[in-house]
């Protein structure tokens, strides 16, 4: 009878401390690849930041906003203001409106042409909205680092909690968020999880849905309802563990 030979509890030990280290290799390795998305999201949230500051300082003006864009970059061909959904990516424009503040849809969008035309963000633009949400990101408006997220300029009125918002400074915000067509298009729903949204609001402000320049939005506001809880101090919900959160960062203008 051939001698049968299995395997040793030492050998057993061994086998499963290496599919512990794969296992655990992989878990860390996924870890840093997320953390270095939310660490390059920060860093675009500088850059527009700074890309609009220089925009403003050079041309006196807004992006999106700006009165004098046509003769600077052309004419759009489909017509101004508010051209036809044409998704072709071009430098001519249309000029906005010159009233200091982004705050008509078509300007969120020629925001981002504007500054790609100027040279100060990567990429170039349609200037206008999308027909579907599949289109906008990387069109229309510049996708996040992190996954399947974009960004938006706006104006934010508020300077009272409403159901919607929190109270904010009647600025210009940057929308950090998931793209929808539904309903005109936005970057204004879900797309971060509540222990993100934390960490981006932590290291850029104080960690707060609620307070600073970092603000997301009111439990059951109508676009992101599982934000934030109902406390008379709100906190991030981190009891709701899926995608749950946009933010809203003040761009200080």
């Amino acid at each position: 009878m051939p001698w049968q030979h299995g395997f040793t509890l030492i050998e057993m030990a061994i086998v499963l401390i290496i599919m512990g280290l794969l296992v655990g290799g992989v878990f860390v390795g996924t870890q840093m690849v997320h953390q270095s998305h939310i660490r390059a999201t920060i860093s675009q949230i500088d850059k527009f930041t700074q890309a609009v500051r220089i925009f403003s300082d050079k041309y006196g003006q807004l992006p999106g906003d700006f009165t004098n864009a046509e003769n600077f970059w052309g004419t759009d061909p489909g017509g101004c203001p508010n051209t036809p959904l044409n998704q072709v990516k071009k430098v001519a424009t249309c000029n906005g409106q010159g009233t200091g503040q982004v705050n008509v849809a078509y300007e969120w969008f020629r925001l981002w042409q504007h500054l790609s035309d100027a040279g100060l963000i990567e990429g170039q633009y349609t200037g206008v909205s999308a027909s579907a949400t599949g289109q906008l990101l990387d069109y229309s408006v510049p996708s996040s680092a992190y996954p399947g997220g974009g960004f938006m300029m706006i104006y934010s009125p508020e300077t009272t909690l409403t159901a919607n918002n929190y109270a904010d400074k009647a600025h210009h915000v940057f929308d950090l968020g998931a793209p929808n067509c539904s309903g005109g298009c936005s970057t204004s729903y879900p797309l971060l999880l509540t222990v993100d949204a934390i960490d981006i609001d932590t290291k850029l402000d104080d960690g707060f849905p609620s307070t600073g320049n970092v603000l997301a939005r009111p439990n059951g506001s109508a676009l992101t309802p599982n934000c934030a809880t109902a406390a008379a101090t709100p906190a991030y919900n981190t009891a709701y563990t899926k995608a749950a959160c946009d933010l809203l960062i003040d761009t200080g203008y």
